[in-house]
């Protein structure tokens, strides 16, 4: 009975300075961490908006928006941080919108739609399609964005998404 106890209370003991040490170790990497994200953001900015000066998120509905501002407040325009509903689940991107709603470029996270089919809508002429459209812009497969055969709910999934997210810039950046 003793040396299950003893067993027991060592475990316990270990976890316990185990938990401290992650705890020390986290209090001074977690802004080590923070400020190299910030770097990094900043640095996605300047490749879209060289003369970013200050950088704001807000959400809207879903929809991370990270906007930069130039000199004297100005607003140059936004990278929108996305998930897409396709077949196998969803679609994360990012697109980058100018001061004008114009969709300037976008990039594809890690997914799981079908290598060959679904996975097409990272590719051209699907991406090409986005780029250029506006919150003006239809924004409907079979119009302005293709239709993938064999990835319908891809393709259709990533229409409905781009609609959503320029009608929320639209009215969060654009007044309407």
């Amino acid at each position: 009975m003793k040396e299950p106890v003893k067993i027991a209370l060592t475990l316990i003991l270990l976890l316990a300075v185990s938990t401290a040490s992650l705890a020390y170790v986290d209090r001074f990497t977690s802004e080590v961490i923070a400020q190299r994200d910030a770097l990094r953001e900043m640095e996605d900015m300047v490749k879209f908006f060289p003369t970013v000066v200050s950088v704001e998120s807000k959400e809207v509905g879903g929809v991370k928006f990270k906007a930069a501002y130039g000199e004297e407040g100005i607003f140059l325009g936004v990278l929108a941080e996305v998930k897409a509903r396709g077949y196998m689940g969803d679609i994360p991107y990012v697109l980058a919108i100018n001061s004008e709603g114009r969709i300037l470029d976008i990039f594809f996270g890690p997914n799981q739609e079908t290598a060959g089919i679904g996975k097409k809508i990272e590719e051209e002429p699907f991406v090409a399609r986005i780029i250029g459209l506006t919150p003006a812009s239809p924004i409907e497969l079979g119009r302005d964005i293709d239709s993938i055969t064999g990835a319908t709910e891809s393709s259709s999934g990533m229409a409905r998404s781009l609609r959503d997210v320029m009608d929320k810039f639209a009215v969060t950046f654009l007044d309407g």
